[in-house]
């Protein structure tokens, strides 16, 4: 599992790709505690998902701290398989991240 973080002024783009399983969830921890602090300082946060083919509840976790983190300003997540979309959707992301 890798993540590739991108800053720019006020954004952070992430893009994820691997396994995001439990194994790929503490791989990548360093990267999420990084989100997490640019998103707890007002930058607003896009998730390119394009490489990830499996996700996990671990994964999920991190998803929500980066969530928390970011406030009132919405989470967007992008180019997501159908598997992984179905996972958000029934796991309740829809409500907290901006799908598209």
């Amino acid at each position: 599992m890798k993540i590739t973080v991108q800053k720019s002024e006020e954004s952070v783009l992430a893009a994820f790709e691997g396994r995001y399983d439990n194994d790929g969830a503490t791989e990548v921890q360093g990267s999420i505690d990084e989100i997490v602090k640019l998103a707890s300082a007002g930058n607003r946060v896009s998730m390119d998902f394009s490489g990830v083919d499996f996700i996990s509840s671990p994964a999920l976790k991190q998803i929500v701290a980066i969530c928390e983190a970011s406030g009132e300003n919405k989470v967007e997540v992008t180019g997501m398989s159908k598997y992984v979309h179905d996972v958000m959707q029934l796991s309740g992301f829809d409500k907290i991240l901006t799908i598209l």
